[in-house]
C-alpha cells in the first residue's frame, strides 16, 4: 500500500504541479493518454466501459483521471523548462537506473561493479568528478546527468 500511494502521490503532485503551471491538455491528448493507460492495462476497446465500472469510476472520474496522465505527460516532456535547472531525459534515467538497481546490474555485467561497489569505500569522493564517464556501462555513461551550475542561495535574514 505505501508504494502504491508513493506513486500515486507523486503522479498526482506532478499532475497539480503541471497544472499551477498553466499546463491544460486537449480533448485529444487527454484521449490518448486514456487509451494509453488503458491499452497498458490489456484493456480490449469493447471492455473499456465495464474495466472502468469495476475501478469505480464515472466518465466525469475517467475525465480528469485522463487529464491528469495527459498533463503528467506534458510536464515530463518539459522538464528541463518546467522548472528553473529542471532535470533532463537524461537525468531522469540515470536516477532511475541507479535506484531500480539497473545501473548496478548492467555495471556488473560488463563487470564493473566492483571498482564502485566496496563497502566503505567512496565511490565520488571529488563532487566534481564523474565517475561513471570513465567505468559506467555505454549505455548508462550516455546518460550520466551533467547539472548545470547553480548560482548560490542567497541567506534572507529578517531585521
Amino acid at each position: 500500500a505505501g508504494r502504491l500511494a508513493a506513486d500515486g502521490l507523486r503522479r498526482a503532485l506532478l499532475a497539480a504541479l503541471g497544472r499551477s503551471l498553466g499546463l491544460r491538455p486537449t480533448a485529444a491528448e487527454a484521449s490518448a493518454a486514456e487509451r494509453a493507460w488503458l491499452d497498458r492495462a490489456g484493456v480490449p476497446r469493447g471492455r473499456r466501459e465495464a474495466f472502468l465500472a469495476a475501478l469505480g469510476l464515472d466518465e466525469g472520474a475517467t475525465r480528469a483521471l485522463a487529464e491528469d496522465l495527459a498533463i503528467e505527460a506534458k510536464a515530463l516532456a518539459l522538464a528541463e523548462r518546467l522548472v528553473p535547472d529542471g532535470p533532463s531525459w537524461e537525468e531522469g534515467l540515470a536516477l532511475a537506473a541507479r535506484l531500480s538497481g539497473a545501473w548496478l546490474e548492467e555495471a556488473s555485467r560488463l563487470g564493473l561493479r566492483e571498482k564502485h561497489a566496496r563497502p566503505g569505500a567512496a565511490p565520488n569522493a571529488n563532487p566534481n568528478s564523474n565517475p561513471a564517464a570513465s567505468s559506467a556501462p555505454t549505455a548508462l555513461r550516455r546518460s550520466t546527468p551533467r547539472r548545470r551550475a547553480r548560482p548560490p542561495r542567497r541567506s534572507r535574514s529578517r531585521p
